[in-house]
């Protein structure tokens, strides 16, 4: 009998520690927000709005829990900035008997095999040259990823700029490129700070995944879910030599099973994937949302991606927004800031009618350009301000950056100080092209 007894508390303390990593529950109120994207200025306007910091960005919020649902890097100027505050803001809160937790997201994980010269800006290599020194002792796995990703980024441009290209990579990898890929390779000084973030977070009865949770991995129950994080933390504490999920679309940091093409039909799946895990609604990012947060299935389904970071330059977003529960209550709170409003479209209004393109702008001899008409401008434009997405808009403060962008549709207008390249045939009908800078 006493043996049994010592079985049965070591069976029991085994399993709270199995679950430590995936399940926390309170009774206070909890915020979730989603991608951020290098965007902390942004990020932090919208949790001031919140009233969890003060204007220091010190947590104000007390015993309230945050939830971030993960991509915290990549498309803006801040991501080693944006690392840090959530570190500070995670020991303020729990301090102050709150709590801050952080997703896993696919950027994250993107960046320890050395994939960010598609997303990260130039702007946000500089801080990592503390790391630079680092680099020529790196494992040769992570050497390697590098060097493949390089490669594949490389044979993305247009053939006649390769040698451009890589001098363009030569010049970021000197001013801290190198030192980001030793920072975020598995065991490197930001690696190990990722290691603590969760790829699948319970609270109370409700899940939290950047891209969301598919039946794949529900079925493992919430004693797989919690093996699932583990393995996610030996990843980035170099402890693993390769990573199962991270080539899986339906992984949580990954899906976007119930974000696109979302029909009622999923809500039977949705039901399935929560009874799963024992939960009863489920929260996830990854998946910009054109007109703000989004639900479905009798609010069991929230979507909070609202593309917050600047980064995301095909639209102008409207609204900051979060999700708050509290007393079985969720609530969708809307935060204005400083990059809205009147002024900035007015602005951008006037620019276009004053110009839309001019050929003693530089472009590229070999390249072919249109130049989109007044009335495509401002129809492309107002589909930004009615929050429609098109991702065959590009935007970039020099025309050099839009050498990537080789397609016989494509029309040049500009916003501000930006040029906007758009390649979608169906709103540039033949005969509204103005013809400007061809191909000698």
């Amino acid at each position: 009998m006493k043996s049994l007894i010592i079985f049965s508390l070591l069976f029991i303390n085994f399993h709270v520690y199995s679950f430590e990593n995936l399940i926390f529950t309170t009774d206070k109120p909890v915020y979730a927000i989603g991608d951020i994207h290098g965007d902390l200025k942004r990020a932090q306007n919208l949790l001031r709005g919140l009233s969890l910091i003060d204007e220091n960005n010190d947590w104000i919020g007390g015993a309230s829990v945050l939830v971030q649902t993960g991509d915290r890097l990549d498309r803006w100027h801040q991501d080693y900035e944006t690392l840090i505050f959530f570190d500070k803001l995670e020991l303020q809160a729990k301090n102050a008997g709150g709590r801050v937790f952080s997703l896993v997201g696919n950027h994250e994980l993107r960046n320890t095999i050395g994939k960010m010269l598609r997303h990260a800006t130039e702007e946000s290599y500089l801080p990592f040259q503390k790391f630079n020194h680092l680099y020529s002792n790196l494992p040769k796995k992570c050497l390697d990823n590098y060097e493949k990703a390089k490669e594949s980024y490389i044979n993305l441009a247009n053939p006649d700029y390769i040698e451009r290209v890589k001098e363009e990579i030569k010049h970021k990898e000197s001013i801290g490129l190198l030192g980001r890929v030793a920072a975020f390779c598995p065991g490197g000084p930001l690696a190990v700070k990722l290691a603590k973030n969760y790829g699948v977070l319970i609270i109370n009865d409700i899940v939290f995944a950047h891209g969301g949770l598919e039946k794949t991995y529900s079925r493992q129950g919430r004693d797989g879910l919690s093996q699932f994080n583990l393995e996610i933390e030996k990843w980035f504490n170099g402890e693993l030599s390769e990573l199962a999920s991270m080539d899986d679309d339906s992984a949580p940091f990954d899906s976007r099973y119930f974000a696109e093409d979302f029909t009622e039909d999923k809500c039977e799946d949705l039901n399935e994937v929560l009874k799963d895990i024992k939960a009863t609604q489920m929260i996830i990012g990854h998946t910009i949302q054109a007109t703000g947060i989004t639900s479905s299935c009798q609010n069991k389904l929230f979507r909070i991606d609202v593309g917050m970071s600047r980064g995301l330059n095909y639209k102008i977003p409207k609204q900051l927004q979060a999700l708050k529960i509290a007393n079985n209550k969720t609530e969708i709170i809307s935060v204005d800031d400083e990059f809205r409003g009147q002024n900035l479209i007015l602005k951008s209004l006037e620019m276009i009618n004053q110009s839309t393109f001019s050929c003693d702008n530089y472009i590229p001899s070999n390249l072919s350009y249109n130049r989109c008409s007044h009335e495509i401008a401002m129809k492309i434009f107002n589909s930004f301000l009615d929050d429609n997405i098109y991702y065959s808009t590009f935007m970039a403060k020099d025309l050099i950056d839009l050498i990537n962008i080789n397609s016989t549709t494509s029309c040049i207008f500009q916003i501000k100080d930006r040029y906007v390249c758009f390649t979608h045939g169906f709103y540039i009908p033949l005969g509204h092209e103005q013809k400007i800078c061809s191909q000698p």
